[in-house]
């Protein structure tokens, strides 16, 4: 079965990176952890049948899964696939989800982006939502998404965009058209954007629905996420962001050893 790509992220590990995949559909829902350059399955677990698996994304310990119209967010122990907790996700629809390092980035098939955070407790809660434009106007039915610091990089469904947004503003700064990737009719939609240095710091990884192939795009890193040759990139707000091209976060400073 080709999977019905509704959530996608990598890791890097000793022996290349690792795809986690959100795969949707009732009755046929699955989250696999593969090598992406064998395809060997490192791990595998179904959903339950009543729910139809969306966005996939990690924060600290837990991987957390959107629902498509059960208005849940299911999280799991990153390491043993084990389903831990379910949290409302009263929103609307849930689509598309990634992380900044800090909180969760949500889509529901409109032109927000909700951002949501694990409180003390472990809930996670609302904490703002961003109105998604390009010249003053909505950008809507957005679906699966990639943060690249400091950029958000996200489908948008029943097209072969795929946007990048800036997250102070909203506004949509650069449009990639990816129609000449491979043809797609029906639901087999693009979906699924996926990015880690170790694949080439300017790259992103890119697939859809049921698509037999991903691929690889090459960029600069002035289109992924804003890098001008001569700048110095600003700190994101998160501590925690993931390094891309443009953002390297400083070595922890070595404490000095006290003499004699």
């Amino acid at each position: 079965d080709t999977c019905f790509t509704e959530g996608l992220f990598l890791q890097n590990t000793t022996d290349g990176a690792e795809v986690f995949e959100s795969c949707g559909l009732y009755g046929r829902s699955y989250l696999r952890r593969y090598l992406l350059h064998t395809g060997e399955t490192r791990q595998k677990v179904t959903v339950s049948k009543e729910l139809f698996s969306e966005g996939l994304s990690t924060l600290g310990k837990s991987m957390y899964m959107l629902t498509y119209q059960r208005h849940q967010v299911l999280e799991f122990d990153t390491l043993t696939f084990k389903e831990m907790r379910r949290h409302p996700f009263p929103y609307g629809e849930g689509w598309g989800l990634t992380t900044d390092g800090c909180d969760l980035l949500a889509t529901t098939g409109s032109e927000y982006v909700f951002r949501l955070r694990p409180g003390p407790d472990g809930t996670l809660q609302l904490v703002s939502k961003l109105r998604v434009v390009h010249n003053g106007q909505p950008v809507r039915m957005l679906n699966e998404l990639e943060y690249v610091t400091p950029k958000l990089w996200v489908n948008q469904w029943h097209t072969n965009y795929i946007w990048r947004v800036d997250l102070l503003t909203g506004e949509c700064e650069v449009k990639l058209d990816i129609r000449s990737l491979h043809k797609w009719h029906g639901e087999s939609t693009p979906n699924g954007i996926g990015y880690s240095p170790t694949l080439g710091e300017t790259s992103l990884l890119i697939t859809g629905k049921r698509w037999p192939t991903m691929f690889l795009l090459r960029l600069t890193a002035e289109d992924l996420c804003d890098l001008h040759v001569g700048d110095l990139p600003a700190a994101p707000a998160c501590p925690r962001a993931p390094p891309s091209a443009c953002w390297q976060a400083a070595p922890p400073k070595a404490s000095a050893a006290p003499v004699g």
